[in-house]
């Protein structure tokens, strides 16, 4: 099989990941002071996370609220530009 093909094989791969996966993530702890009256002598409460981001969730979350050109903006220079440039590259073998 052509090099072409597997170079397509993992800009599709990286592609496909990269908006599957959460790229930052809120989470909440609240430090205690010790002797603060807890069972079990617990000085850290793990209250979970708050909020999760991804590009597909950042620009959708700015299209519902609007923001169309900043969304617009985002997912061509973020989602789109990069595997395009990729592509173009190897394309064109510079």
């Amino acid at each position: 099989m052509p090099k072409f093909f597997y170079s397509m094989i993992v800009v599709g791969a990286g592609y496909a990941s990269r908006y599957v996966a959460y790229a930052a993530t809120v989470k909440l702890e609240v430090r205690l002071l010790p002797n603060a009256g807890l069972e079990g002598g617990a000085e850290v409460l793990h209250l979970g996370n708050l909020f999760k981001f991804s590009l597909t969730s950042s620009v959708k979350d700015m299209w519902q609220a609007h923001v169309y050109v900043l969304a617009v903006l985002v997912a061509l220079c973020s989602g789109v530009w990069p595997y395009t440039k990729l592509i173009l590259k190897k394309v064109l073998k510079l």
